[in-house]
């Protein structure tokens, strides 16, 4: 918050902490956001994990 007040003289204590709570708020989003791309990314592979175990199984079975 000193940092930020430094950086834009002029600047209110209550702007700066609107600032802040909005740069929060971004950022918590982008966590979310990677956090959930992450999730999808791990239950794909997962996913395709069991497949290709599935169809080694098979081929082993055939053999």
């Amino acid at each position: 918050m000193e940092q930020y007040l430094r950086d834009h003289p002029g600047s209110s204590v209550s702007e700066s902490e609107s600032m802040v709570n909005s740069h929060i708020m971004k950022l918590t989003e982008e966590r979310d956001d990677a956090r959930n791309r992450a999730k999808r990314l791990c239950e794909r592979l997962l996913f395709y994990r069991i497949q290709v175990d599935s169809e080694c199984l098979a081929w082993l079975n055939d053999l």
